[in-house]
């Protein structure tokens, strides 16, 4: 029996005057969960098929054509590319996310199976990793904790920003470090200059002074608590 159908049996059982609306909503949620799973099914039969396919036939099935990015190798899935939503039915970023799980699906540790067990967002959000081995771990703690797609996504961030710190040698930056070089950043002009300019302060209308005010001081106000926390030298 559906959770839908056993959910709708418990509460008619308590009410039966609601068994009318209840069997109703039942009903519903019945065709949600059906509908969903045509819908996925459907989705991930044809990405992955639309992804076997162009691995075979631009690049041979080869996985290293794929990763070598080649210009004159690439150039006829770049001309298959510019036909999207087009002459094509699918986005760039469909046709790339396609080819890019066939090619994991290759390059996957032997008698691994987590990665392919995963719904196709589930599988495009892990490219990003690109190591095969680390793609199937983080696969393995999705299926075992049904983590969905943007709960996945973040952790993969996490691991993604981790790995370049790692890289570049240097230990990792804390949420604070991070938003105040965001911050920096944001207030740093082209020309090094860290303040505005009285022109592009004269741009500012009326209004706009005075939620850029509100603004500028509440930002002052977070800063202030955060140098309070903050150790002296």
């Amino acid at each position: 029996m559906a959770k839908a159908e056993e959910k709708a049996l418990a509460v008619v059982e308590k009410d039966p005057q609601k068994a009318e609306v209840v069997v109703g909503d039942a009903l519903v949620d019945k065709a949600v969960e059906h509908i969903n799973d045509i819908v996925k099914k459907t989705v991930f039969d044809g990405a992955v098929k639309i992804g076997d396919y162009v691995f075979k036939t631009f690049y041979d099935g080869d996985v290293e054509r794929v990763k070598s990015h080649n210009p004159k190798k690439d150039a006829s899935f770049r001309k298959l590319a510019d036909r999207c939503e087009k002459d094509l039915l699918v986005s760039k970023t469909f046709l790339g996310n396609a080819v890019g799980v066939a090619v994991m699906c290759k390059l996957l540790p032997a008698g691994e199976q987590s990665y392919k067990q995963l719904s196709h967002s589930h599988q495009t959000v892990l490219l990003p990793l690109r190591e095969p081995k680390l793609v199937e771990e983080m696969a393995g703690r999705a299926v075992e904790q049904k983590l969905p797609v943007r709960k996945l996504r973040q952790l993969v961030q996490k691991k993604v920003e981790a790995g370049k710190d790692e890289k570049l040698g240097r230990p990792k930056k804390s949420v604070i470090l991070k938003a105040l070089d965001r911050s920096l950043k944001v207030f740093t002009l082209e020309s090094g200059r860290k303040s505005f300019t009285k022109a592009q302060v004269a741009e500012l209308d009326s209004d706009g002074a005075k939620v850029a005010r509100e603004k500028a001081e509440e930002l002052m106000e977070s800063l202030k608590k955060l140098l309070a926390e903050l150790p002296k030298k």
